[in-house]
């Protein structure tokens, strides 16, 4: 993977995350992923912090979207 495609990776993702469009975000995801967040830990204790597969992506985000309308990333 070269600086490039991560750079366009990056930029799809911020697309997608900030257009709420989960579809298109769980797109740039390998169907195992998993990711670690202290937030999740907090709030879903029982996954210890971790979300792995797609299901549980869609989840967390649809709840994140709901709860914090105006969520977005900036600065990019």
């Amino acid at each position: 993977m070269t600086p490039k495609n991560i750079e366009q990776i990056t930029a799809e993702w911020v697309i997608a995350f900030n257009s709420k469009d989960i579809d298109r975000l769980l797109r740039l995801y390998h169907d195992n992923a998993k990711h670690y967040s202290p937030r999740i830990e907090k709030k879903k204790p029982e996954t210890r912090g971790w979300l792995e597969g797609k299901a549980q992506f869609r989840e967390w985000w649809e709840e994140s979207f709901r709860n914090l309308p105006d969520l977005e990333y900036r600065g990019f």
